[in-house]
């Protein structure tokens, strides 16, 4: 197994076992705060993706019709030397 991956791995369990000892000691209202903390920090990167994916869809449609266009101008370019 690569060194890195079980760096990952380890660092990734030190990680959530100190995460829940620290969450098993912290009051009821702290963990309450947390929460409401990352959902919005994930309702918030869920906004950006959505934003994203829809500027990654024109970009699409405009390369394609970029293609389309550059196919006719070859075609015409062929036609032209025949």
């Amino acid at each position: 197994m690569n060194t890195q991956v079980v760096a990952s791995i380890v660092g990734a369990s030190l990680a959530i076992t100190g995460t829940a000892s620290v969450g098993f000691f912290q009051s009821s209202s702290e963990n309450r705060e947390v929460v409401a903390r990352l959902t919005m920090a994930v309702e918030q990167i869920s906004g950006q993706l959505t934003v994203l994916h829809k500027d990654m869809k024109e970009d699409r449609l405009r390369i394609e019709q970029r293609l389309i266009d550059h196919g006719e101008r070859i075609t015409g370019l062929e036609h032209r030397t025949r």
